[in-house]
């Protein structure tokens, strides 16, 4: 199964200029019976190119949980330092839509009762004035 996101929580496109964070409550994970992953493509449907070559995180990355188990992703595209970065997906500077996919769904999948959270835009980059 796969859900496609072009714009956040607020109706506006993703694009590099905001950092985003899609936050998986622990009980609201992906139910996957194999696994999942969040996958990063531009406005021509290609996978993002970028430094650490990381096209997609899931559950098969080393990722760092909450103290209360829940997980964040973060979606930015300058780094997230060296706390985050393990759960960086790194984005263009342009527009850019994501794919969740679970391999293996659970029935909570498949008949629609779990749905992933939003991709909320908690920072904006500013642009300096030349």
């Amino acid at each position: 199964m796969s859900w496609h996101a072009d714009v956040d929580s607020t109706g506006r496109a993703l694009e590099g200029g905001c950092v985003y964070i899609l936050h998986f409550d622990r009980s609201h994970q992906p139910p996957a019976r194999g696994s999942w992953s969040l996958a990063m493509y531009d406005q021509r449907s290609l996978p993002v190119d970028n430094r650490l070559h990381r096209f997609s995180i899931g559950d098969r990355s080393e990722l760092e949980f909450n103290a209360d188990g829940s997980l964040d992703i973060v979606v930015r595209s300058e780094s997230a330092g060296p706390v985050r970065s393990v759960n960086w997906l790194p984005a263009p500077a342009s527009l850019f839509f994501l794919i969740l996919q679970i391999h293996g769904p659970l029935p909570e999948a498949l008949n629609g009762m779990w749905q992933p959270p939003p991709i909320r835009c908690v920072d904006r980059f500013t642009t300096p004035a030349f």
